[in-house]
C-alpha cells in the first residue's frame, strides 16, 4: 500500500529508526521518496562512517557527502585518518576508532559530526521530502550528533529510550549559534556532570544558516507525554510517537512491579494502557507504534476515537531489502514469517540500558 502525504509535516507512516545501521540512509531515503517519513538510526554513526571508509567506501557515497560538508578541513581530517583505497587489500594497519567519553577526543567529535551530516545529506540528496534521524536518549553524544544532522538540513528528530528533556535546548542552542550544554549522570557522583561544546570554536568558523528541525519525543505512556508538555517551553515539541509494549524497539519496562511470565517475559498491566483521550487533548500530532503494520491498524489509529495522525512501523522495514540487516538473517526471518513458524520473545535482560 502506498500512502501519499496529505501534509508534508504530517506523514501518515513513520519508518522506525532502528538499531546499529539497520535504518540506513538508503532505507530512509526510499521511504521518504514514497511519501512516508524516512528515519535514519543515529546510533554510533561515527563507527559506521569509519568502518565504511576503511572498507574503501563502495560507491563513493560517503566521500561525496563529505565533499559537501561546510567545513572542509574537518572532513579532510576524517578522510585522511580513515579512508583506505580499495578496502585495504594490502592489509595495512587500520586507524583505531575512538570511543565516546564525556570529554571526547577531537577525532571522535569530528567523526561523529561528519557521520551524522553524511547520513542525512545522503538521505536528502535529490529528495524533496522529509527526513528524520532517531537517537536513543541513554546514548549521550547528542551535542555533536544533532549538530551534524542540522548542518545537513534534517527535518525531524525523534528521541526515545529515556526522558528527553534536554533535546529541545540542544536544538535551540545549535540553531542560535550558542555553546551547547548537556547534563549527564555519572556513576558514584551526586551531581550531574555538564558537558559543554562550542560548535564554532571546534569547527573554526561561523555556522551556516540552518533550519530548526521538529522534535518528536518517543514515549510509552500518556503520563510521560503530559509531563514533557508541562515541563518544556511551549513550541518545544512538535508531536509524539507513542510506542505500545509490542513495539519491536526499546520497550519501556512495565509500570509498577515487575512481573515475569513462566518463560521470563515481562507482564504489562493496566498502568501500561495508553489513555488516547489524554494524548489527543494535548493538541499535538501523534503516531502509534507497536503491531501497527497493517491497513486495518492504520485505519484504527486514524479513527475519530483514537485521533492519531498515523503510525510508526519498524519490523516490516527492518526485514525489507533496503535495510542494513544482514541478508542472511532477513531471508530466514521472512521465510519463517511466511510459514507462520516464527516466535517473538521479549527478553528482560537483553538490553544494557535496562529495557525489555
Amino acid at each position: 500500500m502506498t500512502t501519499k502525504l496529505v501534509n508534508p509535516d504530517h506523514p501518515v507512516i513513520i519508518q522506525g529508526g532502528m538499531g546499529f545501521n539497520v535504518s540506513t540512509w538508503y532505507l530512509a531515503r526510499i521511504v521518504s521518496m514514497l511519501g512516508g517519513l524516512g528515519t535514519i538510526s543515529g546510533v554510533a554513526l561515527e563507527r559506521v562512517l569509519a568502518i565504511i571508509l576503511q572498507n574503501g567506501d563502495p560507491g563513493g557515497h560517503f566521500r561525496e557527502a563529505l565533499r559537501h560538508f561546510p567545513f572542509p578541513h574537518i572532513a579532510e581530517m576524517v578522510l585522511k585518518a580513515y579512508f583506505i583505497e580499495e578496502g585495504n587489500p594490502k592489509k595495512l594497519k587500520r586507524q583505531s576508532i575512538p570511543i565516546f567519553q564525556v570529554n571526547p577526543r577531537k577525532m571522535w567529535i569530528a567523526l561523529n559530526i561528519t557521520a551524522n551530516f553524511a547520513a542525512v545529506w545522503l538521505a536528502k540528496r535529490d529528495n524533496p521530502n522529509k527526513i528524520s534521524i532517531n537517537y536513543l536518549y541513554e546514548i549521550r553524544p547528542h551535542l555533536y550528533a544533532i549538530l551534524g544532522a542540522m548542518l545537513a538540513g534534517v527535518d525531524f528528530i525523534t528521541v526515545g529510550a529515556g526522558i528527553p528533556l534536554q533535546i529541545s535546548d540542544i536544538i535551540n542552542a545549535i540553531y542560535e549559534g550558542r555553546t551547547v550544554k548537556f547534563r549527564v549522570a555519572l556513576e558514584g557522583e551526586k551531581e550531574p556532570y555538564e558537558m559543554s561544546f562550542d560548535p564554532e570554536l571546534f569547527l573554526g568558523g561561523k555556522l551556516p544558516p540552518m533550519k530548526k528541525p521538529r522534535f518528536l519525543p518517543i514515549v510509552s505512556s500518556h503520563v510521560l507525554a503530559m509531563a514533557l508538555v508541562d515541563r518544556l517551553p511551549p513550541g518545544s515539541i512538535y508531536g509524539f510517537v507513542v510506542e505500545l509494549p509490542t513495539a519491536g524497539g526499546h520497550n519501556a519496562p512495565p509500570r509498577g512491579m515487575l512481573i515475569l511470565t513462566p518463560t521470563g517475559e515481562p507482564v504489562y498491566g493496566l498502568r501500561d494502557i495508553v489513555d488516547w483521550k489524554k494524548i489527543k487533548a494535548l493538541g499535538l500530532p501523534f503516531w502509534i507504534g507497536g503491531s501497527m503494520a497493517s491497513p486495518e491498524m492504520l485505519a484504527w489509529a486514524r479513527s475519530e476515537e483514537i485521533g492519531a495522525t498515523g503510525i510508526q512501523v519498524g519490523t516490516a522495514f527492518a526485514f525489507c531489502e533496503e535495510s542494513g540487516l544482514d541478508e542472511k538473517w532477513k531471508k530466514i526471518a521472512r521465510k519463517l514469517a511466511f510459514q507462520g513458524k516464527y516466535s517473538v520473545f521479549t527478553d528482560i535482560l537483553a538490553s544494557p540500558a535496562g529495557y525489555p
